[in-house]
């Protein structure tokens, strides 16, 4: 294979890698960690453009053929989730350097399949324009998340709904 940036991926994944911490201890998570696996398992060639410390052991948690370009933060994004009494409070604790199109290589930009697959307001939604166009699929979650002075999670509006979602073909 190529280098990483000169070699289109099957299906590539934009957003960010998390931190979650549970009463079990610090686990992966973030939408991107699980779908890459998924579409390893199924043989696909997976780009990932993601954002996190440089070092982070998650990133050695990513399916070993996946093609990985980290932009580097101070912290990668961490998340807590608090249950009581049937309800969740969510806190984000840090958040990784936003995702932009400048960060993604051209060959890239042609993958047969992109996601993209925000968890903390880091994907750009102006990326969709630098894409194949009927190729994207849009998890939107973390473009509705708002992250409060003490890191509570609350919800927001998405002003770019509709710019995103017609470029979209698939939301989950």
């Amino acid at each position: 294979m190529g280098e990483p940036a000169e070699t289109t991926p099957d299906y590539l994944l934009v957003g960010h890698i998390t931190h979650d911490i549970t009463p079990q201890g610090p686990q992966p998570g973030g939408t991107v960690t699980f779908a890459a696996h998924t579409a390893a398992a199924f043989g696909l060639r997976v780009g990932i453009l993601t954002s996190a410390a440089p070092g982070e052991p998650l990133l050695d948690g990513l399916p070993p053929d996946a093609l990985v370009i980290n932009v580097p933060a101070a912290h990668t994004t961490t998340f807590e989730n608090l249950y009581q009494n049937g309800a969740r409070t969510q806190y984000m604790y840090h958040r990784a350097a936003p995702l932009g199109v400048d960060a993604l290589p051209p060959a890239w930009r042609r993958a047969r399949l992109t996601h993209l697959a925000p968890v903390a307001y880091e994907v750009d939604p102006q990326l969709v324009a630098a894409l194949s166009p009927g190729r994207i699929c849009a998890t939107p979650q973390g473009w509705m998340r708002h992250r409060q002075p003490d890191g509570l999670v609350t919800t927001r509006d998405w002003p770019d709904a509709v710019h995103v979602l017609a470029q979209s073909h698939l939301t989950v």
